[in-house]
């Protein structure tokens, strides 16, 4: 008679050699790194990755639930209090409502009118910008002349924000150490795969 293997862990053989070969073709360009004396960094970024995936999740129930309650209560109050706290055996729980709203678009404060009839001015405001289609030297200049230096100080307020070059994650690097080192490239992204 032949000795038949334990079916869970010949399943679990299976899985882990179909597991190695599927990793082993896949064509990455995306060099892999396995230092052994790196492991336990990048095992603990993977545990505490999924631990708090799953945290967040279920903070995320909780929070829709204590929303849900605190708007009950809110509503109740109609705004005239803005905050609560609910207790709980582990600690409370402060809910605070603001004083701001979402972006009202064209098409909703055209609802807001119908709806409101007279009242909307009431309740809303609505304020304009202005925004140049031509934002450089020559426009801002015959803008300066036409109304003069004080009327468009009066009436615009000019920001200038330096942007840099698409490619700048490796144009960055012909940059003198002195250029360099006053730009801050964001930090990288870690994700588990």
């Amino acid at each position: 008679m032949s000795k038949q293997k334990n079916p869970t862990s010949s399943v679990a053989d299976l899985l882990n050699k179909v597991a190695k070969k599927t990793d082993s073709t896949k064509k990455s360009k995306v060099p892999i790194i396995d230092d052994s004396n790196f492991h336990s960094e990048v095992n603990d970024f993977v545990i505490k990755n999924r631990e708090f995936k799953n945290a967040k999740t279920a903070m995320e129930l909780a929070s829709e639930a204590i929303m849900a309650k605190g708007s009950e209560w809110y509503t109740e109050q109609k705004g005239n209090l803005n905050s609560v706290k609910y207790a709980g055996t582990e600690g409370n729980v402060l809910v605070t409502y603001k004083d701001s709203f979402s972006k009202i678009t064209p098409e909703i404060a055209e609802d807001l009118k119908k709806t409101l009839k007279g009242k909307f001015d009431d309740y809303f405001q609505e304020k304009r910008t202005i925004a140049l289609k031509e934002t450089n030297d020559d426009a801002i200049d015959y803008l300066l002349k036409t109304l003069g230096e004080e009327k468009f100080v009066e009436i615009f307020e000019v920001k200038i924000d330096t942007v840099v070059i698409p490619d700048m994650d490796k144009k960055q690097f012909e940059l003198p150490d002195s250029a360099r080192s006053l730009i801050s490239q964001f930090k990288p992204a870690l994700r588990v795969s």
